[in-house]
């Protein structure tokens, strides 16, 4: 069976290509954004198809676009989920009150 190959495209994308277990001729190709989230599908991708080398395609071994799409999405939410939930503990730890501030305020 054909290894998976890695390369870059002319656009910059992480180019991965993925043989065919039908007829190792025959690859379909996908393009993945050089972030950390796109690192992460790729991990993905390469340990299922250690786990399924005759994967079929539609499968986390053999995905098809719109799977990283999502894959891609659901990682963006998450962060931003962590992202809000982080910010709220720093406003929640900075919710001060005027008396917890002992202004000598003379009005």
């Amino acid at each position: 069976m054909s290894d998976i190959t890695l390369s870059l495209s002319a656009e910059g994308f992480l180019r991965l290509r993925i043989p065919s277990v039908v007829d190792e001729t025959q690859t379909s190709s996908i393009d993945i954004a050089p972030s950390p989230e796109g690192l992460k599908a790729i991990i993905k991708i390469l340990r299922a198809r250690q786990r399924e080398a005759k994967a079929l395609i539609g499968t986390d071994a053999h995905p098809v676009r719109s799977q990283v799409e999502a894959w891609l999405a659901a990682d963006r939410a998450q962060r931003a989920a962590e992202r809000r939930e982080a910010a709220a503990k720093q406003l929640s730890a900075l919710d001060v009150t005027l008396a917890a501030l002992d202004l000598d305020l003379d009005l």
